[in-house]
């Protein structure tokens, strides 16, 4: 226990420090800051708290200076698998209860749901040509989580990336089979939908529904 409080206080020394504001760095920096960031996006999944992140970037520290543990590394590291799966499940439910909040708040806003479960509103129409299962699509798109936050965006490609139908999200090929060429829709994909309880790596987490503003600029 007074090792626990010690580590906090160490902790808390820690984070009064005045913040680094990268921007004024070296790019020697900025790429360890980016290899560090990088590397917490893959375990973003586990929802960790403040405090555990503290404790994880402590150990991460201690590790990087070849400081030796304070703990028996080997008695956790054969109960470390079983640890993150326990955690990704419980994160998972989690996720995926908010998203299902979410989708029902789109309803009561006006959207609309199919008997899959996917969420939609056409803002536009568009024409008589729809995509078949056999399509490739043009599109311009961006996909954010329910918090807002945008993880994949292609405003800035030049040109539009092209998809072949049966290579995108059940979600997508669901919606995107209701919409018109020149056409503009708004999806609301719940994880069965979209990347499922395992979520993408390092990208989407398990269990997470996914909103996106998709253009369909081109049916071929």
């Amino acid at each position: 226990m007074k090792r626990r409080y010690w580590i906090l206080a160490l902790l808390g020394t820690a984070c009064t420090e005045k913040p680094h504001n990268m921007t004024k760095e070296t790019e020697a920096h900025k790429f360890l800051y980016a290899m560090g960031h990088i590397a917490a996006q893959k375990m973003a999944f586990l929802e960790l708290s403040k405090e555990e992140a503290d404790l994880y970037a402590l150990g991460f520290q201690e590790g990087a200076l070849h400081q030796p543990p304070q703990i028996d590394l080997a008695s956790y590291r054969s109960r470390l698998q079983t640890f993150i799966e326990n955690r990704s499940q419980v994160s998972s439910e989690e996720t995926e209860k908010k998203g299902k909040a979410y989708l029902a708040d789109f309803l009561a806003k006006g959207g609309m749901r199919t008997e899959s479960g996917l969420g939609y509103k056409i803002e536009v129409p568009g024409n008589e040509r729809k995509a078949l299962p056999t399509s490739q699509v043009v599109v311009q798109y961006q996909g954010r989580f329910i918090n807002g936050t945008v993880f994949d965006s292609t405003t800035d490609r030049n040109p539009p990336p092209t998809f072949l139908m049966q290579d995108v999200l059940p979600g997508w090929q669901e919606g995107l089979s209701m919409l018109g060429e020149g056409g503009h829709m708004t999806l609301v994909v719940p994880p069965h939908l979209a990347y499922g309880k395992g979520g993408l790596a390092g990208k989407v987490p398990p269990g997470a529904t996914l909103v996106f503003d998709i253009y369909l600029l081109q049916v071929r």
